[in-house]
């Protein structure tokens, strides 16, 4: 695996351009109104996932894209027939597929899993499950965890 160093560089210094300098600019009280911050945080983080994936650019994104995915429908399963189920596939099934499906990127470089060829994928797809089933309930049920641990 080929990493581009100069596009990480450029990734890793767009991303703190865009927490350090842009958002403290734009004053605003609604998530909404946050456009510059979140374009600059983007487009770092696909200049990022580019630079470490190099070719499998787009097999990156679409795992990601897939990931997402599918934790937006086992949220709707989850969370079926309840009053918010459609906000909270919205709001639960994003971000816990995106982070799910990063960790289990980088879980599966570090731990090998494609170089072993027995059971290879059935060791894929359990830890990629036990990985969005820990996400999706630290997004369910987690709260404000760092006020209740050094908070209270």
């Amino acid at each position: 695996m080929e990493i581009k160093k100069k596009s990480l560089w450029i990734g890793i210094a767009l991303i703190l351009i865009a927490a350090g300098v842009i958002f403290p600019i734009e004053k605003t009280g609604f998530l909404e109104d946050l456009m510059y911050t979140f374009s600059t945080l983007i487009i770092g983080l696909l200049v990022i996932i580019y630079a470490i994936s190099g070719g499998n650019f787009f097999k990156v994104i679409g795992f990601l894209l897939g990931s997402i995915l599918m934790s937006m429908l086992l949220w709707f399963l989850v969370e079926r027939g309840k009053w918010g189920s459609s906000i909270a596939v919205v709001w639960g099934g994003i971000p816990s597929g995106l982070i799910s499906g990063i960790l289990f990127l980088i879980s599966n470089h570090f731990l090998r899993l494609r170089e072993k060829k027995q059971y290879k994928y059935i060791k894929q797809v359990l830890l990629y499950f036990l990985i969005l089933l820990i996400v999706s309930v630290l997004f369910r049920y987690g709260g404000d965890w760092y006020f209740d641990a050094f908070e209270s």
